[in-house]
């Protein structure tokens, strides 16, 4: 089970997430932004924009926790 948690900056996206980790058993908070991070590293400085524009990193953060071991093992949260 997947639980996504959207919003604007500074709305409590991952205190919420944090909260639900603590009650939910065998939960794992998952951050995006990692990735969105690394790929940021990756790129010279003139091509780094928001990662969060980037096809590669949509389509990465959707493929790595939709695995079906990942998700049906415990639920995932992510921020």
């Amino acid at each position: 089970m997947l639980i996504w948690i959207n919003g604007a900056f500074g709305v409590g996206k991952t205190q919420t997430a944090h909260e639900l980790h603590r009650r939910l058993r065998d939960s794992h908070v998952a951050d995006p932004e990692l990735l969105g991070f690394a790929m940021h590293k990756m790129l010279p400085p003139e091509q780094r924009g928001d990662f969060q524009d980037l096809p590669q990193w949509r389509s990465g953060i959707t493929e790595t926790l939709s695995q079906a071991e990942l998700a049906a093992e415990h639920p995932v949260i992510v921020r």
